[in-house]
């Protein structure tokens, strides 16, 4: 089977700025764009075809991943392009996520291709304390014992799953990460009760950093 070209999809995102749309052509601040995704949140369009990445995969999963391989073991990429900080998050385990979000769980890492002088971003915490974790999170000011990281052009940067991150602003990165969408914010748009079911499990997986870069 021949290799596919893929047509990227802009994703916009509140955090989002231009540096890849202007590449692009286009004037709008997309935070991010996935370049290679076959998961049902959004699937890239195989370029002359009407099939996407994720139909094409079903269809002939042995012919395009390998013998035995499935959409669970392909790999996502995307660019993410930012102009502030993304919310505190962390990504859940296979089990946990099938049972409460109906997905897989998610493990990632982060390429930096351009960052501006003094750039950061959070990837575990400075303690170990679980209900010290919960408490904070519960409270909103979980921002003291977060791990911040200052991060370079060429800096890569592994995220298990479980590790409280979030890539801070003024970053331009290339995203891998395993065939999933599950993200648990510590605060979202659409109120405190949404992230309260989940604290319990981010406090517990918080995970203190143990990334090199």
């Amino acid at each position: 089977m021949k290799p596919f070209l893929l047509e990227p999809i802009p994703d916009y995102t509140i955090w989002g700025t231009n540096h890849i749309s202007k590449a692009r052509g286009i004037d709008e601040d997309y935070g991010t764009w996935w370049e290679v995704s076959a998961h049902p949140y959004c699937s890239n369009k195989i370029v002359g075809t009407d099939k996407t990445l994720m139909e094409m995969i079903q269809e002939n999963p042995d012919e395009v991943l390998g013998k035995g391989y499935t959409l669970h073991e392909t790999l996502r990429l995307a660019y993410l392009d930012t102009k502030d900080a993304l919310s505190i998050q962390v990504h859940p385990e296979d089990d946990y996520a099938l049972e409460h979000s109906n997905d897989y769980g998610k493990y990632e890492s982060w390429y930096i291709l351009d960052a501006k002088p003094g750039a950061t971003l959070v990837a575990g915490t400075t303690i170990n304390d679980a209900d010290e974790i919960k408490n904070a999170l519960m409270n909103n000011n979980v921002e003291k014992y977060l791990n911040k990281v200052e991060v370079h052009k060429g800096d890569y940067i592994i995220i298990p799953s479980g590790m409280l991150h979030a890539l801070g602003k003024d970053i331009l990165a290339l995203e891998v990460g395993t065939n999933s969408n599950t993200t648990y914010r510590s605060m979202t748009t659409t109120a405190k009760e949404k992230m309260e079911k989940h604290v319990l499990y981010m406090s517990r997986n918080h995970l203190m950093s143990q990334t090199s870069i």
